[in-house]
């Protein structure tokens, strides 16, 4: 198990990495701050490996379209996804937080599509608003399935604030013709407090990780019609006990079993993972990558003067995303806080 720093500045909060792999190198975005941003103001960088995640360097020139063109703000970038099929491309993703001019944040309820055929000059948006919801946001965790008994469907998972009670709801928005058209779906009528969400096609159908800030645990629905319709949220067990940790990111591995590794912020915090050997129906005993984290960035008791008005954030560790190469190991992604106190990304390549 190998640890490696991508990027650490004392007078940045680095935070929430993406990580993509391509034929010929992959590559890391992730968000900094000179304060602890949780929502995607300031700063998007992006590293590139072309060894497997050794080396890493800024890539010149900026090659990879979906984080480099235009838009509103670094968050909504980082939530893009983007699929390309016989030289069309489709782009959708949250529209995410704005800056106003009196220098607060203004909260959207739109989801963006934007359907480029040749070139990023030929664009289309349709915006969708949705009554009774403060915001409503994307998670970059989408799912793209084309296969006979469906053919082509988008799902990308959402959360989204109601109005009234200020309760989390879990949604997905679910597209059937390639992304022109987007339906917004209520995962749980009934009502479930839950936020970002992993989607990942299995045997039995479309399986679902959820987190709830309203407890630790990690929870699972299973959907049987392409996402049209879950069954209700149920804890997800390993070796008999709760999974604790959140936000989850799910990986099909070479030998067809499940990962899904997750940010640990129970002491001591850190990032693990399980794997599943029969489509999610059993989780094996969780595996430590880090168990050093659980300290706050020394950036909270810093104060911008005639900036943004940010809320409060969260715990200085998580959101893991995890890739495989060929000769089977894993590479995973986070943010982590050690003693020094200094938010940073890193990696870790291991193998099950």
């Amino acid at each position: 198990m190998k640890h490696s720093i991508i990027y650490k500045s004392k007078d940045r909060y680095s935070s929430f990495p993406l990580l993509k792999k391509l034929d010929d190198r992959i590559l890391i975005g992730f968000f900094t701050a000179p304060v602890p941003d949780h929502m995607g103001l300031f700063w998007w960088n992006v590293r590139e490996s072309v060894d497997q995640g050794e080396t890493w360097k800024i890539p010149s020139p900026w090659s990879y379209y979906e984080w480099d063109w235009p838009a509103n703000s670094p968050r909504e970038r980082s939530d893009m996804f983007t699929l390309e099929q016989k030289g069309l491309k489709i782009s959708t993703g949250s529209y995410g937080f704005k800056a106003n001019k009196d220098k607060t944040i203004s909260k959207s309820t739109s989801l963006f599509y934007r359907h480029t055929p040749n070139n990023w000059e030929d664009i289309y948006q349709r915006f969708y608003e949705i009554p009774g919801i403060d915001i409503i946001l994307t998670f970059p965790r989408t799912l793209h399935i084309n296969d006979f008994d469906c053919g082509h469907i988008i799902l990308i998972p959402a959360y989204a604030l109601l109005s009234e009670s200020n309760m989390s709801r879990c949604f997905v928005w679910r597209s059937e013709d390639r992304g022109k058209i987007f339906r917004l779906w209520n995962m749980f009528p009934d009502g479930v407090d839950g936020n970002e969400m992993a989607f990942i096609k299995t045997k039995k159908g479309i399986l679902a990780h959820i987190r709830s800030d309203k407890h630790p645990c990690l929870m699972e629905s299973w959907s049987e019609d392409y996402g049209k319709t879950w069954t209700y949220p149920t804890l997800v067990y390993s070796q008999g006990k709760n999974v604790i940790g959140a936000p989850p990111h799910l990986l099909r591995l070479k030998d067809r079993s499940i990962l899904c590794s997750y940010g640990y912020r129970q002491p001591p915090m850190g990032i693990r993972a399980i794997i599943s050997y029969n489509e999610g129906k059993i989780w094996e005993r969780p595996i430590v990558l880090r168990d050093d984290g659980g300290y706050s960035s020394s950036l909270r008791k810093r104060k911008l003067k005639n900036k943004f008005k940010l809320p409060h954030a969260g715990n200085d560790i998580g959101y893991p995303v995890s890739i495989q190469f060929d000769d089977e190991s894993i590479l995973t992604v986070y943010y982590i806080t050690n003693s020094d106190r200094i938010t940073h990304i890193a990696t870790t390549k291991w193998k099950v």
